[in-house]
């Protein structure tokens, strides 16, 4: 996993840079054409850096038709390139590289691991099944930080008036940060919908490692995981059951 993260990080240079050239261009289709460049270089990129150090592997790209390595590989690591897109595109600093790690059994992929990797903040969120998780080698916990009154809640749904006044929503755009966060104590909770699955999942592995307690309910317009810390997660399942 560590050879996976020194992989993503040192890719995530060119992005970086990208990023903060992004700021400059004032023409939509400029821009447009910009994004899908940088977007293409990090998936060479990452394609260059894949096909040395793990030998034996199938490397794919999620959304996008490339993949490396042989089909019935006993792992597979999926990637998506850029994880919060409409974040990176309007200069905001919330956005990441997903990489999932998956062993085969029974001719199914399971996921064993997974990376998120924030190259605006050099953070890279990682966890192995049944090892914790870890950012920049330092093991992290879901914990309360804040006052019981005031949890932060990180959604992509528009749940103004479901969740109560004294919950401190934010729509970040980005799910696999929210979930990376919320495994770091940063937030209490998130909401998500299941619309991006591989970022979703991605996150909510790490999250769990971490402690984060999960649950996923439905209602007339889909499915949702809510995802918090132990202290208020029973609470918040109610409350969201009744007004679904």
């Amino acid at each position: 996993m560590r050879v996976i993260c020194k992989v993503i990080s040192n890719s995530t240079r060119n992005l970086f840079r990208d990023y903060n050239e992004l700021s400059h261009i004032q023409n939509s289709s400029t821009l447009d054409g910009f994004v899908k460049s940088s977007v293409h270089r990090t998936i060479q990129s990452l394609i260059e850096a894949f096909k040395n150090p793990v030998a034996n592997y199938l490397v794919t790209f999620s959304g996008y038709n490339l993949s490396i390595g042989e089909s019935d590989a006993p792992i597979r690591i999926a990637i998506s390139p850029i994880c919060g897109l409409q974040n990176f595109k309007r200069s905001i600093p919330y956005f990441c590289i997903v990489a999932t790690t998956e062993d085969r059994l029974n001719n199914e992929y399971r996921m064993i691991g997974s990376v998120i990797d924030n190259p605006v903040t050099k953070e890279s969120f990682y966890a192995m099944k049944g090892m914790g998780a870890f950012v920049n080698g330092v093991r992290i916990k879901s914990v309360e930080k804040l006052s019981r009154n005031s949890p932060i809640v990180a959604t992509n749904i528009p749940f103004r008036g479901i969740i109560p006044n004294s919950f401190d929503i934010r729509c970040s755009g980005c799910n696999a940060l929210d979930l990376v966060y919320l495994a770091a104590g940063k937030y209490d909770a998130t909401i998500t919908s299941l619309d991006s699955h591989h970022e979703v999942a991605s996150g909510l592995f790490i999250a769990k490692e971490a402690g984060v307690i999960a649950t996923k309910i439905n209602d007339n317009t889909g499915s949702y995981i809510i995802a918090s810390n132990n202290t208020i997660h029973n609470n918040l399942l109610d409350m969201m059951r009744q007004k679904l």
